[in-house]
């Protein structure tokens, strides 16, 4: 049984899927918050393994309690 190669998606790419700008998501590359892999100076993602941190994600923040604001509620007024 042969695996299938899954093709790498551009970094424009993986910001569709992920719902963000391109520089929010190289920053967050460069931080180490995001998985991706780099050949010379591009980045790449692959959807399974974004769709996979993405759950992960959304576990964490379900198990994390809300932490209140420092700054309190913000009233605008029209």
């Amino acid at each position: 049984m042969i695996n299938e190669i899954e093709t790498p998606m551009t970094a424009r790419e993986a910001c569709k899927l992920l719902g963000c700008s391109y520089e929010f998501l190289l920053k967050k590359c460069q931080a180490g918050k995001v998985p991706h892999f780099r050949v010379g100076n591009r980045y790449f993602f692959r959807a399974t393994t974004i769709q996979k941190w993405l759950a992960e994600q959304e576990q964490k923040s379900l198990q994390e309690p809300l932490q209140p604001s420092s700054k309190g509620i913000r009233r605008i007024i029209p």
